[in-house]
């Protein structure tokens, strides 16, 4: 398991290096096992692997979807104690970037089909390994398994996620939704900001009535309630240039009994509200 996590960790598979190399990793790990894994590959460093480990052969037999990712978050060295990509192992702990998002739970499992393939008649059904890309930014790998997965496997039964929860067994999340509201004005030169409509001043409105506001909901048994950050802010191409352009980007996690539209609505009517009071604000949302 120690060489598994290190060989993933030095795969070094961040957004901008791509799930290729870590995939390969994984793919050799599972051959030196006499185990069978699929790499699907696309714009040449992106990559999804499952394994399918098929249980006695039964009509109807369920199928266990264990899912995770292969990517990690980017690492910046002056920030670690240790090199980020060279994992170490140092009083029973292994160091370096996702050994626990979540490297750490993929060897686990690859470590326990190998184990469990030993004795394919104990299995009460068939186990679907999928570690996908992209789950940091767009879960473009999810997406792709999941239109790929409709037409070759049967629906499975239930999903265990092996992402880091402290050890407890967690059975609800909370979803997610990014969005980005810009402003759109006029420009003019610095010196004469009287002639232009500045966005960056614009769009304050708009991140005071949020810093205020409480998506409306219900709070969920198990989840709590829904959260907005806003984590993004652009506008502006010079010092002595009047913006005429602003964005900001907002995360927002949802619970079960939320729509993405109604939360586009809500936002809306800030939105409107705003330029009820102000002639000059234009905005769209996306």
């Amino acid at each position: 398991m120690i060489t598994l996590i290190k060989q993933l960790v030095a795969a070094a598979p961040t957004p901008a290096n791509g799930e290729r190399q870590a995939a390969c990793v994984l793919k050799d790990f599972f051959s030196q096992h006499g185990l069978s894994a699929e790499i699907d590959i696309w714009d040449s460093k992106r990559a999804n692997l499952w394994v399918h480990l098929k249980g006695p052969d039964k009509p109807n037999r369920p199928t266990l979807l264990v899912a995770a990712h292969l990517d990690v978050v980017p690492a910046s060295a002056e920030n670690w104690s240790t090199s980020p990509f060279e994992a170490m192992l140092r009083d029973g702990r292994v160091y370096g970037r996702g050994t626990t998002d979540m490297l750490g739970g993929i060897v686990a499992v690859a470590t326990a089909l190998v184990e469990i393939a030993q004795h394919p008649d104990r299995l009460g059904g068939d186990i679907l390994f999928a570690a996908t890309a992209g789950e940091e930014t767009d879960s473009c790998g999810a997406k792709r398994f999941i239109q790929q997965y409709h037409r070759r496997f049967e629906k499975p039964v239930g999903v265990l996620i092996p992402e880091p929860t402290d050890l407890q067994i967690l059975r609800a999340h909370r979803g997610i939704l990014w969005l980005k509201i810009a402003t759109h004005g006029r420009t003019a030169h610095g010196s004469m900001p009287h002639l232009g409509i500045n966005e960056i001043l614009k769009i304050n409105a708009v991140l005071n009535r949020l810093k205020e506001a409480t998506i409306p909901h219900t709070p969920h048994p198990l989840l709590g309630g829904c959260s907005l950050s806003i984590n993004r802010i652009v506008g502006g191409t010079g010092t002595n240039i009047v913006p005429d352009y602003c964005e900001i980007e907002i995360d927002i996690r949802t619970l079960p009994s939320q729509t993405a539209e109604a939360i586009l609505e809500w936002i809306k009517t800030i939105l409107a509200e705003i330029a009820a009071d102000d002639p000059q604000f234009m905005a769209d949302i996306s």
